[in-house]
């Protein structure tokens, strides 16, 4: 799944979750990388989506609940 610059998004991080929007991404030769700035407003960068090799990574599936259930 790809994110565009302003998407809300739910990150990995060390085993916490943690709500950020997308404020920069770039294209590499394995896709999408992100930089992502948390509620908390730390910065985190070079962040993938769903690389569970990571402890850093932006989960789709946690992303899409969290948005489907603000829409209610």
């Amino acid at each position: 799944m790809n994110f565009t610059v302003g998407s809300v998004v739910v990150m990995v991080v060390y085993k916490k979750l943690k709500v950020g929007k997308v404020i920069d991404r770039s294209l590499t030769k394995s896709g999408y990388v992100y930089e992502v700035k948390t509620e908390d407003g730390k910065l985190y960068d070079d962040i993938l989506v769903d690389d569970k090799s990571n402890s850093i990574r932006i989960s789709t599936s946690i992303t899409n609940s969290f948005l489907k259930s603000k829409k209610r």
